[in-house]
């Protein structure tokens, strides 16, 4: 019955909610993309035909997303405009202002849909915001209203409320991330049975699960992408999808999915059954154990490299896309200047503009981690400097004078779960060699000079084991807060490396980031020319079509900054820097 549902509909098919407003099925996702770019991609959206855009305030493309839709020629009323309320405007005052407010920043007059964001903030903030959009919905500054990352206790506890006389309403959406490796089959069960309707966003989770075999099978079979797939998965699924992206190629193609019909047995290869989130996931309570035997994590496939090379690319064509509409008569040698940008000696790949980047809230609000990744090869005289470019270049991006957390990677350095001993020291393939002891506490000494200066509050190390801490924690004037190991296809952490790290006050982390973030050759498949290519970087060492000089990757940044006590991830990124040879020349 679904499937034949799925079949009939279009890009101008719609859901009708409880409110008994329509809501497209395809909507046009903003989530972090610049409100620079936001604008211009949201147009495209809509030249393409979506009619459903799906913006918040902890995006800050309100503005943005409200002149696309001023600009666009379509009556107001043809286009479906969502909001929502961020945990820092939880409560019945706060959201109340945060509507105003999301108002006057759009200039619009009505929002289609606002939704509360998360869970966070405790039941009386919970249900007071709810309090606060059904006012809001009965003055007609929105048409509908839902909640987004709701688990199940908290709808119940939501259900409760209004059907006890307390509170009124109706919940019209529930958005969740939702695609084959996350189906939230409880939560998708519970909003369907009171005939919610189902939001999914990051339908193609954020990219990381484009590459799986299951998505190529299919996309041969009926001659689509793999992003195609799995929106089409969502569709069938009859869940409203989000997906994102800023080329107009792809927007394009995200559109294109209704020309064709996922079998069963297509749907059912696609039920992988897996709990795989990308980012946050506010349905769970957060749980947070110390002094037990063993860390348990979920798996997935992806590793932070991917990510890297995603993001980077995901950046060079953006930025791109947007110079090329601008191009007037840019020599086709040196069409790269239009979209980067010259500071000192540095090139900087795509250009920033750093005023619009930074944090919402005061700056007490958030917890901000920085990983630094050392590169092979690299020699230690170079990390000094090194280590200082990074961490400015965060604190710039965010507009802050100080880190809480530096985690630092040496090169080579494998953490061993089932042999915690000194000797296992090897990169993900066995290719590099490991720092020697010397090298560490060199690096160290510089890490601690930050720390003296107040530019980072605790350090932290990655894949020691106890004997490494045991024999570089007597070495240290600042030792390490924090210790972040890799634990692969295992979840137990070695009882020696518990007590050791008990003993120190050392608080032990885990991650998925690849050892070898930035492979040999990488770079230059990235910068250079080709349909992967971003075309700054000559295709020979006698060719006039770019920059000359052989490439070395320097280091990898990667910072996350999240909100105290609700765990919202605001701004997270990557800055990777690159020497080019003493060959360079730039063609003229």
């Amino acid at each position: 019955m679904l499937r034949n549902m799925a079949k009939s509909l279009t890009l101008r098919s719609t859901y009708r909610m409880n409110s008994g407003h329509e809501i497209p099925v395809l909507g046009y996702g903003v989530y972090m993309i610049p409100a620079s770019q936001t604008e211009k991609s949201t147009l495209e959206a809509l030249k393409t035909g979506y009619r459903h855009v799906d913006s918040a305030i902890m995006y800050r493309n309100e503005k943005a997303c409200g002149r696309a839709i001023q600009n666009s020629g379509l009556d107001r009323s043809e286009v479906f405009f969502t909001t929502k309320i961020p945990p820092g405007s939880m409560g019945y005052e706060r959201t109340k202002r945060a509507v105003d407010s999301s108002l006057r920043e759009a200039e619009v007059d009505y929002f289609d849909l606002i939704f509360i964001h998360a869970p966070y903030g405790g039941k009386d903030a919970r249900l007071g915001s709810w309090r606060a959009l059904v006012e809001a919905q009965a003055a007609g500054k929105t048409r509908s209203i839902g909640v987004s990352n709701y688990g199940i206790h908290h709808l119940d506890e939501l259900e409760e409320y209004i059907k006890g006389g307390e509170g009124r309403g109706k919940i019209d959406v529930g958005q969740y991330e939702l695609h084959p490796w996350l189906d939230r089959t409880e939560i998708v069960a519970w909003l369907k049975k009171r005939d919610i309707v189902v939001e999914a966003y990051s339908p193609l989770a954020h990219g990381y699960r484009l590459n799986e075999p299951i998505l190529k099978t299919l996309g041969k079979k009926h001659g689509k992408s793999p992003a195609q797939i799995m929106i089409r998965w969502s569709l069938q699924k009859g869940f409203v999808a989000l997906p994102k992206s800023v080329t107009p190629a792809r927007i394009l193609e995200n559109a294109d999915v209704f020309d064709f019909e996922l079998s069963e047995e297509d749907m059912q290869a696609l039920n992988t059954g897996e709990y795989s989130p990308t980012d946050w996931d506010p349905t769970v309570e957060n749980l947070m154990t110390s002094g037990g035997s063993s860390v348990i994590r979920h798996l997935g496939t992806t590793k932070s490299n991917v990510e890297l090379i995603n993001s980077l690319r995901a950046n060079f064509q953006a930025a791109q896309q947007l110079a090329a509409a601008d191009e007037t008569e840019t020599k086709p040698t040196e069409r790269y200047k239009t979209w980067t940008s010259m500071q000192d000696d540095a090139l900087y790949i795509p250009a920033i503009d750093f005023s619009q980047h930074g944090l919402a809230e005061e700056r007490s609000q958030y917890d901000i981690t920085v990983k630094l990744f050392f590169l092979p090869g690299i020699p230690v005289s170079r990390r000094c400097a090194h280590t200082r470019q990074a961490i400015d270049l965060v604190l710039k991006e965010l507009h802050v004078d100080s880190i809480d957390l530096l985690i630092v990677s040496f090169p080579g350095i494998l953490f061993d779960a089932e042999d915690d001993s000194e000797e296992e020291v090897s990169s993900d393939d066995g290719s590099e060699e490991p720092d020697d002891f010397d090298s560490i506490i060199q690096s160290w000494r510089t890490l601690e000079g930050l720390h003296e200066k107040g530019m980072i509050a605790q350090l932290g190390v990655a894949e020691f084991g106890s004997d490494r801490l045991a024999r570089f924690l007597p070495h240290t004037k600042v030792k390490p807060s924090v210790d972040q190991i890799n634990l692969k296809d295992c979840c137990v952490v070695p009882k020696s490396l518990i007590l050791y790290a008990k003993q120190a006050n050392i608080q032990l982390l885990t991650h998925n980031d690849c050892n070898d973030i930035l492979p040999v050759g990488t770079t230059r498949e990235l910068l250079g020319p080709g349909e992967k290519g971003a075309g700054i970087l000559a295709s020979a060492p006698d060719a006039d079509d770019g920059i000359k000089g052989d490439v070395e990757p320097q280091w990898v940044v990667k910072y996350t900054a999240v909100v105290k006590d609700r765990g919202v991830v605001e701004n997270k990124g990557y800055f990777a820097l690159a020497d080019v040879g003493s060959c360079v020349k730039t063609s003229s």
